[in-house]
């Protein structure tokens, strides 16, 4: 009876390093820069070994968002 209430949703699996990276608490990364990153290096861990410089070096993350990223996962830069 309620399956007449509810509107049927497309599928929706989002890469979960992607849900990772946005997950992560005053990193603020929103979803089309957490996708650069992903499609850049692969997977979070890679991610998150990395120096700032280098993930700077992806198309819309600047130096202080990649030292807020590492500095938000306990790596102090």
């Amino acid at each position: 009876a309620l399956s007449r209430h509810l509107k049927q949703m497309p599928h929706f699996s989002p890469n979960p390093h992607v849900q990772t990276l946005m997950g992560i608490k005053d990193a603020n990364l929103g979803p089309e820069r957490a996708e650069a990153l992903v499609a850049a290096f692969g997977t979070t861990w890679d991610i998150l070994r990395c120096d700032a410089d280098i993930i700077a070096t992806v198309e819309g993350i600047g130096l202080q968002t990649a030292k807020k990223l590492l500095n938000a996962v306990g790596r102090k830069v």
